[in-house]
C-alpha cells in the first residue's frame, strides 16, 4: 500500500492556479469563438451567424454558468481528498518535523500564487472572464490561509490516525 505523499497541498496550490486557469481560458475561448463565428455572416450558402445563435451560443452560455462551479467543485474536493488521503494512510511520528516544513513552504508558496492571480484578475484579455468565477476567486484570494487550514487539518489527522492500532482504537 502506498505511504502517502508530503507534497500533496503543494500539488493542490499549482493545481487550484491551473484549474481556475485553464476553465477560465476554456471560457474565454468559447466567448470569442461565439464572436467571431457569430460575425461570419452568411459564407458558402451557410448562414453562419443562424447556426453559431442556435449551437455555440447555448454551448456558451452554459459553459458560463457550470465552469466556475465546476472550478470550485475541483478545488473544494480536491482539498477534501487531501485530508482523507491523510486518514486512511498511517505515517511514522518520524516524519511531524517534515511535513511541517511541507506545510509552512506551501503557505509561503500559496502567497505568491495568490499574488499572481490577483494580478491576472486586472488583466485587459482573460481578468473579465476570471471575474466570473467568484467562489474559486474567493479561494484563490485567500490561498495562504486555505493552504494553511489544510495543512494544519492534514496534520491533526495524519498523526492521530499514526496513534491508531490495527485493530481500530486509539493508543493511549
Amino acid at each position: 500500500m502506498k505511504k502517502g505523499s508530503i507534497i500533496d497541498i503543494v500539488v493542490w496550490v499549482v493545481g487550484a492556479f491551473l484549474t481556475v486557469l485553464i476553465l477560465g481560458g476554456l471560457l474565454y475561448m468559447f466567448g470569442v469563438l461565439n464572436t467571431e463565428l457569430g460575425a461570419i455572416g452568411v459564407t458558402a450558402g451557410m448562414n453562419m451567424t443562424e447556426i453559431t445563435g442556435q449551437i455555440v451560443t447555448p454551448a456558451t452560455e452554459a459553459l458560463a454558468i457550470w465552469l466556475p462551479r465546476i472550478a470550485v467543485i475541483i478545488l473544494v474536493m480536491t482539498g477534501l481528498s487531501i485530508l482523507i488521503h491523510n486518514f486512511l494512510v498511517k505515517a511514522h511520528p518520524v516524519f511531524i518535523g517534515t511535513y511541517v516544513v511541507m506545510t509552512v513552504a506551501s503557505v509561503i508558496i500559496s502567497a505568491y500564487v495568490s499574488n499572481q492571480y490577483i494580478e491576472l484578475l486586472s488583466n485587459a484579455v482573460l481578468g473579465p472572464t476570471l471575474q466570473t468565477f467568484t467562489g474559486a476567486n474567493l479561494i484563490m484570494y485567500w490561498l495562504p490561509y486555505w493552504t494553511a487550514i489544510i495543512g494544519v487539518f492534514g496534520f491533526i489527522i495524519l498523526f492521530v490516525g499514526a496513534m491508531r492500532d490495527r485493530t481500530g482504537g486509539i493508543q493511549v
